[in-house]
Order: structure tokens, then C-alpha cells, then sequence
């Protein structure tokens, strides 16, 4: 739940807040919705749009790829992201050990993928 400030955060210009999903209904955030966190972060994958057919019904579903260095190893699936001012659904988040110098320092350094959809 913090920045990283060891790392460079060139080029990740987008501030993020993330939330528990007890905070979030109907994709909504509820009142009284206290933020677990802030990241910046920069888009590897644009949004995409897929369109699917779910019985006779046609809708449509957005997804994004975002990576960040900052640590957020508390971010889980189903966890919501208030990523360009809307909330978007954690489906993963997968940390890249970035700490090429392990033997002189513990403390991990990471870059995570986190993929969104809305």
C-alpha cells in the first residue's frame, strides 16, 4: 500500500486507488468506502472491447492491462480498481521480482501486471 520510491516511476503518471469489494455495490462505491490503497501506474494492454453473446442476450466486456512498481501485494482478485475516475474488477495481479541485487538487500522490489475488466 505504498509507493515504491526506490524505483523509478517514469512514465506511470496514472493514480490509482483500490478497494475491497465490501466496499463496492453495484458498482458503486458505498458510503463510508475507505480506500486500501494508491498506485500509480501506465497501460501495457489499451482497453478492448469483446462482445459476447450470453443466451439471447448480446453485451459487452472491457479489459485492461496495467502494470505498476509500486507495492500492492495486498491487491487481490475480485478487488476493485478506481482506475481513470471508474471502477474496474481485479481479475489477477501477478508480481515480477524485479530486486536484481537480492544478496545486498531484502527488501523485494517488484513490478505487478494487473489485469481489469469492467
Amino acid at each position: 500500500m505504498a509507493i515504491d520510491v526506490r524505483t523509478s516511476r517514469k512514465g506511470r503518471f496514472d493514480r490509482n486507488k483500490y478497494y475491497k469489494a465490501t466496499y463496492v455495490t453495484g458498482n458503486k462505491l458505498t458510503s463510508g468506502a475507505i480506500a486500501q490503497g494508491i498506485f500509480y501506474s501506465t497501460d501495457t494492454v489499451a482497453v478492448n472491447v469483446v462482445i459476447f453473446m450470453n443466451g439471447n442476450v448480446q453485451a459487452k466486456q472491457y479489459t485492461v492491462t496495467i502494470e505498476t512498481s509500486d507495492y500492492v501485494g495486498d491487491l487481490e482478485p475480485n478487488d476493485y480498481v478506481l482506475y481513470s475516475g471508474e471502477l474496474w474488477l481485479v481479475v489477477n495481479a501477478i508480481p515480477d521480482d524485479q530486486n536484481k541485487s537480492k544478496e545486498f538487500n531484502s527488501r523485494p522490489v517488484y513490478t505487478t501486471t494487473i489485469s481489469l475488466r469492467k
